[in-house]
């Protein structure tokens, strides 16, 4: 099993696009990703990066490439998955607490060496992006909201429980810690983008809509 010690800085100065799970990204082809250094979130890199690091706060996705995942599985116990993942493939990596809507990166980004978890496994994506070495980290489908009615991209494997808890998506939280992991990562000299698919920002037709 890889220590995530071997991976620091492995792909200094390079752009790293990380993928988070939203609709957008049925938009952007698949071939896109070929040539380039891809993080992705939970189950964003199905049909899109078979080669990408995978990036969850859970412990049950079954990646093609490397699997990044906190030592202790950072979910609700509802959600917890009873087995520990094994295999050549996975990297743990040591963690801060989850504190979900308390998470602050100013007040509680980590030592060196440690990860954050925040309210989405996004955030550890972009973490894991930044101790790669990125020089410019690219986010794909980090929407924070439903994109012609359709919260995730086609393919991803919902939440066991979604349907139970249609509140589960809290996209107002998301987008904000999400500006405030972004600007904290660009306290490292790394910027931080968000690919549109779309030529114009008005969407080119396409609706766009957001929850709580």
């Amino acid at each position: 099993m890889a220590s995530f010690k071997d991976f620091e800085n492995l792909h200094a100065g390079q752009t790293i696009w990380v993928l988070g799970s939203g609709g957008t990204l049925n938009f952007v082809s698949s071939s896109f990703f070929d040539d380039k250094i891809v993080v992705a979130t939970n189950h964003s890199w199905r049909g899109k990066a078979d080669h990408a690091y995978v990036c969850s706060n859970h412990w049950n996705v079954d990646a093609q490439g490397w699997l990044v995942i906190p030592e202790v599985e950072q979910v609700p116990a509802q959600d917890a998955h009873p087995d520990r993942p094994c295999g050549d493939n996975v990297v743990f990596v040591p963690t801060i607490e989850q504190k979900y809507a308390n998470f602050t990166p100013w007040r509680d980004w980590p030592e060196h060496g440690r990860f954050i978890v925040g309210p989405t496994s996004l955030h550890l994506s972009m973490h894991w992006a930044l101790w790669l070495g990125a020089a410019h980290i690219v986010l794909v489908g980090a929407d924070c909201g439903v994109i012609d009615e359709k919260e995730r991209m086609d393919g991803y494997v919902p939440p066991a429980n979604a349907d139970a808890i249609p509140q589960h998506s809290h996209h107002r939280l998301w987008e904000r810690k999400l500006a405030e992991i972004a600007a904290k990562i660009r306290t490292y000299g790394v910027s931080v983008h968000s690919l549109n698919p779309w030529v114009t920002l008005n969407l080119e037709g396409h609706t766009w809509a957001q929850r709580r």
